[in-house]
């Protein structure tokens, strides 16, 4: 088989491996058909950063019902060399075509026999080519624990699949992967990472599939935020289940499930980076709401808290008016240092006032007619959904 051919056949299945992030789910809504080519931009701190995102090969020993290159499918099957795939990254960066290397794999023969494959890729990269770029390997579940020390000596992120959120989801749709498959190397990584002097890898990451399964918006996140807090990721992703090559037993409004991938996104956010707790974020419901971004959410099911001065708010006051994300908020405590801001000054800074307008008040003013909780929620819910990243 030409390479050509290969790297069609490889890709077909990383729009599976996709990970949304929060700017780019319009895009995937208007265009719900497999990701073509092996070129993927991710988000990195707001920049499209293009990858080579690619399977080493197809080829699987399990037979997990949600994925496309589970055992049974009957469709090609086929493999990159080690040497091939480290020689076409290198001339793609040379090309200035890529900026770095994403590379998973279906479990070949054995976990240990790809993950050693995939190690045979990083490290003639490293090594041989001298290669500066960013280079994110997928763990095998099932390697072992010296495979993992060698994979933290040469990529920049590695992850590990959890998958499902529970046991029994894990054992329904992916009975080849036993929960100490995962979570144990997962546990490892961590270890190393904290002991380990010399590694290239800077962060820990793990996804879940959102939408096969019946778990619940807060059992997700519950999941999340103990990871986070136990074994110190970088990022939970999770993955909207779109049924392409799966029976139809799996099905789903791709729309919807997209949406919900979008909403977990964005409650996510507020656990990591504005010190929210996910047990706030469901005080009415284990899902989060499909027409309403979380924080907002959160402020209509506490109106009591609202509404909050914008000249005397704290820091972390600020962050949880809807409409005001971290750069607004540091752009008010700046400026209240000249004296008390108006309405003026607010409309000059990076806030959604259009939102934030109904829980606030500035310099003892409200700005819409009355603080009338029933009227604030039946407005809010006729917005469309957005789709731009959290405020």
């Amino acid at each position: 088989m030409e390479l050509e051919e290969k790297l069609k056949l490889l890709s077909t299945s990383v729009h599976l491996d996709q990970v949304c992030g929060l700017s780019s789910l319009h895009q995937r809504l208007q265009n719900l058909t497999p990701q073509k080519g092996p070129i993927y931009h991710s988000l990195a701190g707001g920049q499209r950063v293009p990858l080579l995102k690619i399977l080493l090969s197809n080829r699987c020993e399990f037979n997990c019902s949600y994925c496309a290159n589970k055992k049974d499918f009957d469709f090609p099957r086929t493999s990159l060399e080690p040497d091939e795939l480290a020689k076409l990254t290198v001339e793609l960066f040379q090309k200035k075509i890529i900026q770095g290397l994403f590379l998973s794999s279906a479990v070949d023969r054995s976990p240990n026999y790809t993950m050693e494959r995939m190690l045979w890729v990083a490290r003639k990269l490293r090594l041989y080519y001298k290669f500066p770029g960013y280079i994110h390997l997928k763990i095998i579940p099932g390697s072992d624990r010296d495979l993992l020390r060698e994979a933290l000596k040469y990529a920049s992120r590695v992850s590990i699949n959890l998958e499902f959120p529970t046991q029994r989801s894990l054992e329904l749709f992916a009975p080849n992967k036993k929960p100490e498959y995962l979570l144990k190397p997962l546990q490892d990584l961590s270890r190393l990472l904290q002991t380990q002097r010399k590694v290239a890898t800077k962060g820990l990451s793990t996804q879940f599939i959102v939408g096969a399964s019946k778990e619940s918006d807060s059992t997700l996140l519950k999941v999340a935020s103990t990871l986070y807090q136990q074994y110190g990721l970088k990022r939970v992703y999770y993955s909207a289940f779109v049924p392409v090559l799966t029976p139809h037993n799996f099905e789903l409004p791709a729309r919807k499930t997209l949406l919900r991938e979008h909403r977990l996104y964005q409650a996510d956010w507020l656990i990591r980076c504005y010190g929210f707790s996910w047990e706030e974020l469901f005080s009415s419901s284990p899902n989060l709401d499909f027409h309403l971004d979380p924080k907002t959410s959160w402020a209509l099911n506490h109106l009591e808290l609202f509404p909050v001065e914008i000249n005397r708010a704290s820091f972390k006051e600020l962050l949880r008016i809807p409409g005001i994300g971290q750069k607004g908020a540091r752009q008010i405590i700046n400026l209240r240092k000249q004296g008390n801001l108006g309405w003026e000054e607010l409309e000059k800074m990076a806030l959604n006032l259009s939102k934030a307008k109904y829980f606030i008040t500035v310099k003892g003013r409200y700005f819409c007619s009355h603080f009338e909780p029933g009227r604030i929620k039946r407005f809010l819910r006729k917005e469309r959904v957005n789709f731009l990243p959290l405020n």
